[in-house]
């Protein structure tokens, strides 16, 4: 019934995860691992493209995709809100991704304020919450 359905689902996820599917390098880099998987006789995978992670998850959830690569925070929002549908498998991806805000040359009173408003939020443990209530890994800080 239900269970052996979920321990299916569970070896299949494991058993893409133990192929190496990279689709972690993005869509272009994760067709040609699927191709280079076939090539080393492992079983044929393919990789789906959709509009959002929101549809992503929709056809993970409807049994329509076994695997969805998406961002840190989307995956912990995803197993938080559905823990019974959604988890993690395999190592966590690198937390190493460097973001920006563009700010005009112009406006250096601007640029400093932000400077000063993330160094404050970081300094008072504002980070540190907001990195335990959503269930991002610790290395997500700024």
């Amino acid at each position: 019934g239900d269970r052996e359905e979920h321990q299916r689902d569970r070896a299949e996820r494991q058993q893409a995860d133990e192929l190496g599917l990279a689709a972690r390098l993005g869509p272009r880099r994760a067709q040609a691992h699927a191709a280079d998987c076939q090539t080393k006789g492992k079983p044929a995978l393919t990789v789906i493209s959709l509009t959002s992670t929101a549809v992503g998850a929709l056809a993970l959830k409807e049994g329509r995709a076994d695997v969805l690569i998406a961002s840190t925070p989307t995956d912990a929002a995803l197993i938080k809100e559905s823990p019974d549908a959604f988890e993690t498998t395999g190592p966590t991806f690198e937390n190493s991704t460097l973001l920006g805000i563009g700010i005009s040359k112009d406006k250096p009173a601007l640029r400093d304020a932000l400077d000063a408003a993330f160094k404050a939020i970081v300094a008072d443990g504002t980070v540190t919450g907001l990195i335990k209530k959503y269930g991002l890994p610790d290395d997500s800080a700024l």
